[in-house]
C-alpha cells in the first residue's frame, strides 16, 4: 500500500520489454513516467498488467530492484507480458513493431484501483494503451474516479494504434497535453488547424477542450510551453544529450518533469537529469 498519497503520480497503460535485437530493456510510456517522477523526489505508481509469465516475473523482479512498487501491477494468465520489437535503423526516428492482445490491453479495475486514483496527485495516461476497448475503458473509469488528481495525457502516438476518437476523448479529460513536434503535425489536421501554427494549436487545446497547459517538445530545440493566451511561451532548453536507444523515452522525461502540483501550479522541472529507467 502506498505511505503517503501526497505528490502521488500514477503512470497507467502499458509495461512491456523494449527488445533491441539480443538486448531488452523495460518499457512503457507511462511506466517511465512513474519511474521518472521517482526519481525527481515524488510517489511513482505504476499500474499496468504483465502475464503469469518468465517476462512478467522478470519484469517485476527488475521493478522491485529500482525500489519501484509493483502492488498495482496486475498478473495475468491468459495473455503474455507485452513486449516491443524496436528498429534503430534511422538513428533519428525509431520504428516500433507492438505485440498485440498481451496482458496490458486487458488491465481490470477493482477496489484497489479504485483506491489508488481516488487519492493520487497526478494521472499520466497515454494513446497507445488505449488501443483495447478494454483497456480504453478502464483508463477512462480511473480518471474518472480521480478526485482533484491533474491529469497528463502524453500523446505518444504509435501507428496504427490511435483514431481521431481516441485522442479527442483523451484531449478532453486532460489538464497537461505533451507531445511532440511530429505528433503536431499528425494531431493538427484531425482538428481542423494548421500544424504550422504552433501558437493557434496550443490555444485551440485550452480554449476547445479545457487544457491548462502544453507541453510541446522540438527535440534538440528544447520544449515550447504554453499555459494561457495571456501570458508568453517559454522555451525549455534541452539538458539532456539523448542516445539512439534512450530516444524512445526522453518525452517521458519530459512529462514528469512538467507535472505541476495542484496545489500551486508550479511546472516542476529537474535540476539534474534522472538516471535511465533500465
Amino acid at each position: 500500500m502506498v505511505d503517503s498519497w501526497e505528490k502521488t503520480v500514477v503512470g497507467i497503460g502499458e509495461l512491456l520489454w523494449d527488445c533491441f535485437g539480443e538486448l531488452r530493456r523495460p518499457g512503457g510510456a507511462p511506466a517511465n513516467v512513474a519511474f521518472h517522477a521517482s526519481q525527481l523526489g515524488l510517489n511513482g505508481v505504476i499500474c499496468s498488467r504483465v502475464g503469469s509469465d518468465a517476462m512478467g516475473d522478470a519484469l517485476l523482479q527488475h521493478l522491485r530492484g529500482q525500489g519501484l512498487e509493483i502492488q498495482y501491477i496486475q498478473r495475468d494468465g491468459e495473455h503474455p507480458t507485452g513486449n516491443v520489437t524496436v528498429e534503430t535503423t534511422r538513428v533519428d526516428q525509431p520504428s516500433y513493431r507492438i505485440h498485440e492482445n498481451v496482458a496490458w490491453d486487458h488491465l481490470e479495475f477493482d477496489s484497489r484501483l479504485s483506491n489508488l486514483f481516488e487519492n493520487a496527485s497526478a494521472i499520466c495516461y497515454g494513446t497507445l494503451a488505449q488501443r483495447s476497448s478494454q483497456s480504453r475503458s478502464i483508463i477512462a473509469r480511473a480518471l474518472g474516479a480521480s478526485r482533484s488528481a491533474l491529469r497528463v495525457y502524453d500523446v505518444n502516438l504509435r501507428p496504427p494504434y490511435y483514431t481521431q476518437q481516441t485522442i479527442e476523448a483523451s484531449l478532453q479529460l486532460a489538464d497537461v497535453v505533451k507531445l511532440n513536434i511530429g505528433e503536431v503535425a499528425v494531431v493538427a489536421p484531425m482538428l481542423g488547424l494548421d500544424a504550422d501554427d504552433v501558437q493557434g494549436f496550443s490555444d485551440t487545446l485550452r480554449m476547445s477542450y479545457g487544457v491548462e497547459l502544453v507541453c510541446i517538445t522540438r527535440g534538440k530545440n528544447g520544449c515550447v510551453a504554453m499555459a494561457s493566451t495571456s501570458s508568453p511561451s517559454w522555451i525549455i532548453p534541452t539538458c539532456l544529450r539523448i542516445t539512439t536507444s534512450e530516444k524512445g523515452r526522453s518525452g517521458q522525461r519530459s512529462s514528469c518533469g512538467r507535472i505541476p502540483t495542484r496545489r500551486d501550479r508550479i511546472v516542476r522541472t529537474a535540476a539534474r537529469p534522472p538516471r535511465p529507467f533500465s
